[in-house]
């Protein structure tokens, strides 16, 4: 068994030789144990340098909420002293990273390094010379700058606290400049702005006070002076009546009944805004000629009775259609003279709750007597008639007898007529309103007196 034999006739011993050979596997056996246990390690220092990493950002992450805790109440922090806050810690890690470590720390450290951006601590001569010669961008981004030696916390605190009250003086500084460049635009603005309207001539007073006082020669009215415009004989002519509802003030448009366009012109008056009456056509004493004047449709004549007066004084108003307002006599010296037909004038307006004008045709009219004896209110007209003479001379100084009445009895009542003054009345009154007003006259309707 421990011997061989060769042809040679020499013996050879081979159980060492096999011994070897079996001694080989166990040196491979160690060295997967080797690459075992280097694995291991590697994998612990990968972990290690995870969990350090980790840390590293938490510890970051406090440190900006510590930042914006410091911050006083009210007042913005900048990103500067974000970073100045942050910087401390950052100088604790360097102390730290003074202790001897193993190797693999080192090239953690390295790693975590070029990770996160250190910063500069910067004196405050030097921080106010650098803010000025940097542009913005460059205050507002985080600069790389080689580690320093670190220093002591307090004052770490007090170099922040200078260099974030430099921030906030320049902060300060941009903002006034800023505030009295818009000021100064706003002003620039403001007076191109006045100039514009300085170039065009638009004066926001009213018309009253732009017109010449010498234009008109009217009096200044007593306390609660009142005047009533009233145009009588509507209903013949459409067109002509519109030159008087379009007036800007209250007037009161009498209508004459029965006529080709008197329904027209009742609707066009209630359309306006003016005020309507009834025209009421009255037989007139013969004139010196000795000719009978025909008063038109719908009139009261002398050999009526009360009852049939009643009825066609009825049926003139039922023609109009609603909202009118009262009555005036359409000519009628001789009628208004008799007091039984007044008598059976004034008891329509009295059912109907309108009142009665008086013309004052005839200076022997019998209206105050009747009135008197009804109980009921009427008015009548003591100012002269506008238009007797076609002119706006004329007609302007009967408007200023007028006013001579309305400061004697507290109101006056003037009468013009549609169609005959029509180029000459409604614009006289467009022009002269806005100085009565002035001179402290209040224009109204009857209705309202």
């Amino acid at each position: 068994m421990g011997t061989t034999k060769k042809r040679t006739g020499k013996t050879t011993r081979t159980p060492a030789k096999r011994t070897a050979r079996k001694k080989k596997p166990k040196v491979q056996l160690k060295t997967k144990s080797v690459v075992i246990m280097a694995c291991s390690i590697i994998a612990a220092c990968a972990l290690i340098l995870t969990v350090t990493f980790l840390l590293s950002r938490a510890s970051s992450s406090q440190m900006s909420e510590n930042a914006w805790k410091k911050a006083p109440a009210g007042q913005p922090i900048t990103q500067a002293e974000e970073i100045q806050e942050i910087g401390e810690p950052i100088v604790k890690e360097e102390k730290k990273s003074e202790t001897p470590k193993k190797t693999k720390d080192n090239s953690s450290k390295s790693k975590k390094e070029s990770k996160t951006k250190e910063i500069t601590i910067i004196e405050p001569d030097v921080a106010k010379e650098v803010q000025k010669v940097q542009p913005k961008e460059q205050v507002e981004s985080k600069v790389e700058t080689p580690t320093q030696p670190a220093k002591t916390e307090k004052a770490q605190t007090q170099v922040a606290q200078q260099q974030a009250q430099g921030i906030q003086k320049e902060t300060q500084n941009k903002a006034q400049t800023q505030i009295q460049q818009q000021t100064q635009a706003s002003q620039k603005t403001v007076i191109q702005q006045q100039d514009k309207i300085a170039s065009v001539k638009v004066d926001p007073t009213p018309q009253i006070q732009e017109v010449p006082k010498k234009l008109f020669d009217i009096p200044q009215a007593k306390p609660g002076t009142r005047i009533c415009f009233v145009i009588d004989d509507a209903g013949a002519n459409l067109g002509n009546l519109k030159r008087y509802t379009s007036l800007p003030f209250p007037i009161t448009i009498a209508v004459l009944p029965k006529l080709a366009q008197s329904s027209e012109c009742a609707q066009t008056v209630r359309a306006a805004g003016k005020e309507l009456i009834l025209h009421q056509p009255m037989q007139a004493h013969d004139y010196a000629s000795g000719t009978t004047p025909n008063p038109g449709p719908g009139a009261i004549l002398p050999g009526m009775d009360p009852y049939e007066i009643a009825q066609t004084v009825k049926a003139n108003l039922d023609s109009l259609g609603g909202g009118v307002k009262g009555i005036n006599n359409h000519e009628g010296s001789l009628i208004t003279e008799n007091y039984i037909q007044m008598g059976a004038v004034l008891t329509v307006t009295k059912e109907r709750g309108i009142y009665f004008l008086d013309s004052r045709t005839t200076s022997q009219s019998s209206v105050p007597d009747v009135a008197s004896t009804l109980n009921v209110g009427y008015l009548a007209r003591y100012a002269p008639f506008l238009d007797n003479e076609i002119n706006r001379s004329s007609m302007l100084q009967m408007i200023y007898k007028g006013l001579e009445v309305a400061n004697k009895n507290g109101y006056a009542v003037m009468i013009g007529h549609v169609d005959k003054s029509v180029n000459v009345l409604p614009q006289l009154l467009s022009d002269i309103y806005p100085y009565l007003v002035q001179a402290g006259y209040t224009i109204t309707v009857p209705s309202r007196l």
